[in-house]
């Protein structure tokens, strides 16, 4: 929510002049808003959302309790005791922009021309918030980001990439992976993509929790880049089809209507690649979080510069962590072997 509030400072002729515009802004600032959050979601599709009142967040991750003894009728249960098993800690970001209103707009009661500023002001808010939230994913094999000219950890408890092929769990040196490869010089078609989901969503559905058994959570969501489009036909393809996609077959297509395809625009890769998700995992772990410290505020002026502008100013506090990783599962796709990634066979 962007909400507009005065800076201090004196000027009585401008107070005159701009105070009439006081409401319409707040106005345009709602609405614009609305707007906006109804079109970009990208933040609420990858992440739990969530506000905060600390300057950082800290997180442990913790084994389960396990499960529970069969005992004769009176007889003591075993001891059910939790250990840590990493930890995760992150700092809030502020982020900051200014736009400016002239004061002959003032002078003119040029409505229509302030109300296209102060939009802007909301969307490039907006335009922010998104790209954080699509990089912070996107960008997952990397331990950081660079981002708006400031470097964003990008690793999780364990101390590793999002996607890797050697996540720790447990107490001791037990791996696995949701950082995956598969070899192929054919091309893209719906039938390998739908093959391929369907055999993520199993290493998904098989990921250890932090006592090593199974979690059992179903994947539903998949994310693909924007600018490939034989892969964004062949995943619509797969998931779209009643019947065994890319076939004459009649055999039943398991991931029909299992997933939801999000397309993210920011997204340019240079290869084949998707990431399926479980929203289920996410919530219940805390897995990918995207904090709001402090919402957006627009704060003006009560004087004009010696340029005669009048300053909008346009501030924001807020955090993206990745705490675990077995809520998300990355495929690559390319004729050559991927070194860092663990290669999946059909």
């Amino acid at each position: 929510m962007a909400i507009l509030t005065n800076n201090a400072g004196i000027d009585a002729d401008v107070i005159a002049a701009i105070g009439k515009f006081d409401r319409p802004i707040r106005m345009i600032i709602e609405e614009e808003t609305d707007l906006c959050r109804k079109k970009n979601q990208y933040d609420r599709l990858i992440y739990n959302v969530a506000n905060s009142e600390r300057f950082a967040e800290a997180y442990f991750l913790e084994n389960e309790l396990g499960m529970l003894s069969a005992v004769a009728e009176g007889g003591q249960g075993a001891d059910l005791a939790s250990k840590e098993t990493a930890k995760k800690y992150i700092e809030h970001t502020e982020f900051k922009g200014d736009s400016i209103i002239n004061k002959t707009l003032i002078e003119d009661s040029n409505r229509n021309e302030i109300a296209k500023r102060i939009r802007k002001l909301v969307r490039s808010y907006w335009l922010t918030r998104n790209a954080f939230a699509q990089h912070g994913l996107f960008e997952g094999t990397s331990a950081s980001m660079t981002f708006q000219g400031k470097t964003f950890d990008l690793t999780t408890a364990d101390g590793l990439s999002l996607f890797n092929k050697a996540h720790k769990y447990g107490t001791g040196s037990d791996t696995q992976s949701n950082y995956h490869h598969y070899v192929t010089t054919d091309d893209i078609s719906s039938e390998m993509i739908s093959e391929l989901i369907s055999a993520l969503g199993v290493k998904g559905r098989q990921m250890k929790s932090e006592n090593g058994t199974p979690l059992g959570y179903t994947f539903n969501k998949i994310f693909i880049p924007g600018n490939r489009w034989g892969l964004e036909n062949a995943v619509r393809k797969a998931i779209g089809t009643e019947n065994a996609p890319g076939s004459d077959k009649n055999d039943i297509n398991i991931i029909h209507g299992g997933y939801e395809l999000v397309v993210l625009p920011l997204w340019e890769s240079t290869d084949d690649r998707f990431i399926i998700a479980s929203d289920e995992s996410n919530e219940n772990n805390s897995g990918s979080m995207f904090y709001d410290r402090k919402p957006f505020v627009i704060e003006r002026d009560d004087k004009f510069d010696r340029n005669d502008n009048l300053l909008l100013h346009g501030r924001a506090r807020m955090s993206i962590v990745h705490n675990g990783y077995k809520h998300m599962q990355l495929c690559t796709i390319g004729s050559a072997a991927n070194a860092n990634a663990t290669e999946i066979k059909l």
